[in-house]
């Protein structure tokens, strides 16, 4: 009869641990899903606001989106893949948004830059300070 309990009380806590793997893999999926569709407005977003012509957005069937799910601990963030065409766009139009996102990317890159060094000064000063 004791074994009976026992057995009980065992099976009771493994099935709240079940309970609890099972909700916090539900809530990481969430939040990927929640990650992956912010991802997805703000892609959208960026290339409405383009010059002239237009844009055609669509999922890419040769993408997999089997292989991030199955392998719940892969941690890295997945992002999809989408297909993008420029219908009616003149290639001079299309060099002058390329070249104004690329400058945009080396003021942030430049901006990050400063940012390290200013920390990499800070741990200096810390290291010298004790």
């Amino acid at each position: 009869m004791a074994t009976n309990k026992a057995a009980s009380k065992s099976s009771v806590a493994s099935d709240s641990y079940i309970g609890l793997v099972t909700q916090s893999h539900l809530k990481r999926s969430m939040q990927e899903q929640e990650q992956g569709f912010v991802l997805k407005k703000k892609s959208l977003e960026q290339l409405i606001e383009s010059p002239k012509g237009g844009i055609i957005i669509r999922d890419n069937p040769l993408f997999n989106n089997s292989t991030s799910a199955s392998n719940p601990s892969n941690k890295e963030l997945h992002l999809e893949v989408v297909s993008v065409m420029m219908v009616d766009v003149t290639a001079e139009a299309t060099m002058a948004e390329m070249e104004r996102k690329i400058n945009f990317l080396m003021k942030v890159v430049e901006e990050r830059d400063h940012e390290i060094a200013a920390l990499k000064n800070q741990i200096k000063a810390c290291e010298t300070g004790e």
